[in-house]
């Protein structure tokens, strides 16, 4: 029996957009507000707490696995339960 091969590309960061037009990145120091100097004060106090909420939302952990959850399924997990977009997924080549 052959091994599995491995991927060759690996996540680096994830992009998400909100229905308001804000960019947040979730990469290997967490998450970032992108466009945070285009947004008036407002705004960009509306989309700091949208990156903490980001921040509060993991997957349920699971008992039965034996690895902790990827950087990929932690980022589309909250987006999807925040009902953000995925809008680019940045990878590297091994």
């Amino acid at each position: 029996m052959l091994a599995p091969m491995t991927p060759r590309r690996v996540l680096i960061s994830l992009e998400v957009l909100s229905s308001e037009g804000f960019r947040i990145q979730f990469d290997e120091s967490g998450w970032h507000l992108l466009n945070r100097r285009q947004l008036g004060e407002a705004q960009r106090d509306k989309a700091l707490a949208l990156v903490e909420k980001l921040e509060e939302c993991l997957p349920p952990v699971d008992e039965k696995a034996l690895e902790p959850p990827t950087m990929q399924e932690i980022g589309e997990y909250a987006a999807k339960t925040l009902g953000l977009r995925v809008n680019h997924h940045r990878f590297k080549q091994k």
